[in-house]
């Protein structure tokens, strides 16, 4: 009875999941049903297999996803509940309910996003930089969202500041994936140009571990979805070029995201990449070296220098100058790997930070380090006592 109750609801939501293909055209990651029920923790135990599936990047429809995640979510309730038939099965039907509610909710909001912002107001000030003032707003429709300001008329490099926004429009433009800010469009007036992204509640990770000290299942939670994005990336032939905190935003569920493209750059045979592009402290020694061409590997030297950064709350190579750091990541030195940090977090950085790009594993390669997979472990094992205060509290 429990399974013909079954087959005729998968039934039905994959009818759902035909009709948005055909509606919608939209592309989806699975990512966003795996994040709705990381922030229901009241679920933790019984959905823990259907939540450790990876949220890889993909071109396929909706519809070679959602049917697969709601057999596993099927499967995870029917196997793990011990209530009676009757109950189990209107269990399972709430949970494949609100299941396709978020779901197509999430769709919707893509929709919604996709849309022109035509009429917004100004909110409180984000933060500012060398190319301008980021600001809260909110739109005539009532979603929140972020809008860089930029002035066109001031600074000794307008033309190069013009150019690599442009070039980091393009970029965004292109971009739909669950761990790389959202690009919503853009307006002028008169001097000033206004970017419209997606506003990322909790800031960068810069300013997130200088007011927690980050433990290493935090860490590596992040470092996986850094991964998802990159991967993402890197499937394009684009490399960043600007892997650091500052340049990846937090959301109070726990979600990052990659950003400030202004930097990053498609390869292609023609475009060799040389130019010395990026943060001097996060760069690779191929990128320092104006000879030699680079690639999607320096990326990998970069995340590790911001795990690294993440766990130590410094930057890598502390205590220099900026030019002795170029120096010495110039001569091949790795950043120091304190002997502090757990085994898995230090082979992870010395993977990453491997002199010779061919050496380094590629962003795929990495989500099958055992400290990425950390958290996924974790989530399947019995919830632990809470901690004190002190221990997630600088």
């Amino acid at each position: 009875m429990l399974l013909d109750n079954l087959q005729k609801i998968l039934l039905v939501l994959n009818l759902l999941v035909i009709f948005f293909i055909h509606s919608q055209q939209n592309q989806y990651c699975h990512g966003q049903i795996l994040e709705w029920f990381y922030i229901n923790p009241t679920e933790e135990k019984r959905l823990c297999n259907f939540r450790s599936m990876a949220c890889v990047s993909t071109n396929k429809s909706l519809g070679n996803k959602l049917p697969l995640a709601v057999m596993a979510s099927a499967q995870a309730l029917s196997t793990s509940s011990s209530s009676p038939a009757v109950d189990q099965n209107h269990q399972i039907k709430a949970e494949l309910k609100k299941l396709v509610k978020v779901t197509l909710y999430d769709v919707a909001q893509r929709e919604i996003r996709k849309r022109s912002v035509k009429s917004w107001v100004r909110g409180q000030q984000l933060g500012s930089g060398a190319f301008g003032t980021v600001y809260e707003a909110i739109s005539n429709e009532g979603f929140f969202f972020a809008v860089k300001e930029v002035l066109l008329d001031q600074g000794t490099n307008v033309q190069e500041s013009i150019t690599q926004l442009e070039q980091e429009i393009a970029l965004l433009s292109q971009f739909e994936h669950e761990n790389i800010v959202q690009y919503y469009g853009t307006d002028k007036e008169e001097t000033k140009l206004y970017i419209f992204l997606e506003l990322v509640t909790q800031g960068s990770l810069a300013s997130l571990y200088q007011k927690y000290h980050l433990q290493d299942t935090q860490v590596s939670a992040y470092t996986r979805q850094i991964l998802y994005g990159l991967v993402y990336l890197h499937e394009r032939n684009i490399v960043h070029r600007d892997i650091k905190c500052a340049n990846i935003l937090v959301h109070a569920n726990g979600s990052v995201k990659l950003s400030d493209f202004g930097l990053a750059k498609k390869m292609t045979k023609i475009n060799i990449l040389k130019s010395t592009k990026g943060s001097v402290y996060w760069m690779a020694p191929e990128v320092v070296n104006p000879r030699k061409a680079y690639g999607l590997k320096a990326d990998i030297w970069s995340l590790g220098c911001t795990v690294l950064e993440m766990l130590t709350r410094q930057i890598p190579y502390p205590n220099i100058e900026w030019m002795h750091a170029l120096f010495k990541i110039g001569r091949g030195e790795q950043p120091p790997i304190p002997n502090y940090l757990s085994r898995e977090v230090r082979d992870f950085i010395t993977q990453c930070v491997k002199v010779n790009p061919d050496n380094r594993p590629s962003a795929v390669k990495l989500l099958e380090h055992p400290f990425v997979k950390i958290p996924l472990l974790l989530r399947c094992s019995p919830p632990a006592s809470q901690s004190s205060p002190s221990q997630t509290h600088p």
